[in-house]
């Protein structure tokens, strides 16, 4: 009797964390990014951050480049914030003029106004669920830096 309990209770948990396992994988989906006013040549630069946050300067969630059809792959539900740039020179950094003022495309979950510079995070939060999610990014460039 003394065998078959551990055993029983071995096989409880295992069966348990692999039951858990399971449900944590089927509820992550993709976050599907679909740009617009890309312009041709250069990499997607993306960063995925999970939300509360005050700012934009912790490790990201999630980092990505792409040179087409970016997405971020099995993302678990919650409160997301995207920010990304389109790489032209082939740098793998956003420029900026001394301003700080972006010369290369970039674009925000939510697509917010650039009025008063990089918005806020909470200003970009998006909700994803169990299922893929397709966010709609307008990029945005000061007209002054196309070529």
């Amino acid at each position: 009797m003394a065998r078959i309990m551990p055993y029983r209770y071995c096989t409880h948990v295992t069966l348990a964390t692999g039951l858990l396992m399971a449900g944590a994988t089927a509820s992550a989906a993709d976050i599907q990014l679909s740009l617009i006013g890309a312009p041709a040549g250069g990499s997607v630069h993306a960063e995925l951050i999970a939300l509360p946050v005050d700012d934009w300067d912790g490790e990201p969630l999630m980092r990505l480049q792409s040179d087409s059809d970016p997405y971020f792959a099995d993302v678990a539900p919650g409160r997301y914030a995207v920010r990304l740039f389109i790489d032209r020179n082939g740098n793998g950094e956003l420029d900026t003029s001394k301003r700080g003022v972006p010369r290369e495309p970039v674009g925000f979950s939510g697509n917010p106004q650039l009025v008063d510079g990089m918005p806020a995070p909470e200003a970009t939060a998006f909700e994803h669920g169990e299922s893929s999610t397709l966010l709609l990014i307008r990029l945005r460039q000061d007209r002054r830096s196309e070529p």
